[in-house]
């Protein structure tokens, strides 16, 4: 399974050995051996498998904050708004409770070597199925993968983050996509 899942990064890396090599036949196999001793096996480790870790300046490129307009629109009333709340947790969480955070939303076990670059945590009201409105701080947030969307309560002090969150995370709370 975890050979399945990497096959694509295996044959991209056994390719761009085989296209730097003059003469070399792209569809012959290789044994990517010597090319392989060049790297420490944490570097090897890292680009196959990707970072355990993420810290906070990392995390918050990947989110999508909304403007104070977008989040009075979203979540309704004055701030602080949920997403400002969010981004002061993240500011002062252990890198742990980050990759936690990480992981939970987009189902994925590692940070990708890149950093993530190509990945966008868009944030959401936590609304009511019944009329719309954003839901209250006594609501857990839910995290949709498919989507890698992080649907937030109206949160309304700071106080109120990191319980919510770590309770829905090891909840493994998500929202219907």
């Amino acid at each position: 399974m975890l050979r399945d899942s990497r096959l694509a990064a295996l044959r991209s890396l056994r390719d761009g050995f085989l296209l730097a090599g003059p003469g070399q036949d792209a569809s012959a196999e290789a044994d990517l051996t010597s090319h392989l001793a060049l790297f420490p096996p944490t570097q090897l480790h890292l680009l196959l498998c990707g970072r355990s870790t993420i810290d906070a300046r990392t995390l918050n490129e990947l989110i999508t904050y909304p403007t104070d307009e977008e989040a009075k629109a979203k979540w309704g009333g004055a701030a602080p708004w949920p997403h400002s709340l969010l981004r002061e947790w993240i500011r002062g969480a252990s890198d742990e409770r980050l990759f936690s955070l990480f992981s939970w939303v987009t189902a994925l076990a590692a940070v990708p070597a890149s950093g993530g670059a190509a990945i966008e945590i868009k944030l959401e009201a936590l609304v009511s199925p019944e009329d719309g409105s954003a839901r209250g701080p006594e609501f857990l947030p839910e995290a949709a993968t498919c989507f890698t969307t992080l649907s937030l309560p109206r949160w309304c002090d700071a106080a109120q983050v990191e319980p919510k969150l770590v309770k829905a995370m090891s909840e493994r709370r998500f929202g219907k996509a």
